[in-house]
């Protein structure tokens, strides 16, 4: 298959660039973990509450689910003590951290990252957080491959389109999440705003960004 060069500093011909799928499910496995023990964290501050059921917030009062754009950041478990599940989502999560750290490049283990992921949904680790989790398990499997799926699939052109966007729209998705963080209070009544678009939007960029890593690295081995 030929491919074009891209933009001049974007490839070298004749040189092996930087895994950029490594580098994505990485930080979006980092991501998950980080999340999930914010999660569990606040879960712990509630103290050694019974639930009235499987569904809970993260955030406990004075938050209101109404009026937080984060929703108080809803989750749910099978534990029936929020301190206990804080805990053990936290200890799953540093599970997600340390596999997206040490673990990427083994395919046998690439599996683990889906059943911590299952495991982190159902001890109050948040929904988001295990669908990143997720989410970067099934990014690993391209790692190897450099995306062999999506070459089998995607023109040549889309490939080197969907390659220029790497790594802008990656940046971009974690700088706005970055800015929802530090600046939630300010901009949460434009969040309530948009209210249902936010969670679909921001998948589909994080997943954009993915495929867009995918393109690259299927760029780099494929230039000439």
């Amino acid at each position: 298959m030929r491919v074009d060069h891209l933009p001049a500093g974007q490839a070298r011909a004749g040189t092996r660039a930087p895994c950029a799928t490594r580098i994505a499910v990485s930080v979006v496995g980092t991501y998950a973990g980080l999340l999930g023990a914010a999660h569990g964290f606040f879960e712990i501050r509630q103290g050694a509450l019974v639930p009235a059921n499987i569904a809970i917030n993260a955030i406990g009062a004075p938050c209101q689910p109404q009026t937080a754009a984060h929703a108080c950041w809803p989750a749910l478990t099978l534990i029936p003590n929020l301190r206990t599940s804080g805990s053990l989502a936290i200890l799953i999560s540093l599970a997600v951290l340390a596999w997206s750290a040490f673990f990427i490049t083994r395919e046998r283990r690439r599996p683990i990252l889906f059943m911590l992921a299952l495991v982190l949904l159902v001890v109050g680790g948040g929904f988001l957080p295990p669908i990143y989790a997720m989410m970067a398990a099934t990014a690993a499997t391209q790692i190897d491959t450099a995306g062999r799926w999506w070459r089998a699939r995607l023109s040549d052109r889309a490939l080197i389109r969907l390659a220029t966007l790497w790594p802008r729209v990656f940046v971009a998705y974690f700088a706005w999440i970055a800015i929802q963080t530090f600046f939630s209070g300010a901009l949460n009544t434009f969040l309530l705003g948009i209210g249902p678009l936010i969670v679909p939007v921001e998948l589909g960029v994080l997943a954009l960004s993915i495929i867009s890593a995918f393109a690259y690295d299927i760029h780099q081995t494929t230039v000439t």
